[in-house]
């Protein structure tokens, strides 16, 4: 998120020095944080699918140990 809020900073400076008529910081500001929220969104959205097949592993895993008849003890 901090690396996209510098893209578009680095990208709203040089949109100031071309086109000097126009208030950067009024329109910056939303902008700012409407990449910063859509970042997250996507941010977000990755780490559920990455948190949903670690916990379906390790529910799968469970399920293995439970089946064991041994209780997961080690063969003497």
């Amino acid at each position: 998120v901090t690396g996209t809020i510098m893209l578009v900073e680095i990208s709203l400076g040089f949109l100031m020095r071309t086109i000097p008529q126009i208030n950067i910081l009024s329109i910056g500001f939303g902008l700012k944080i409407l990449v910063g929220i859509s970042v997250l969104a996507l941010a977000a959205n990755g780490s559920a699918e990455a948190i949903s097949e670690y916990v379906e592993e390790v529910m799968r895993g469970l399920l293995l140990w439970s089946d064991d008849p041994t209780g997961g003890a080690p063969n003497a």
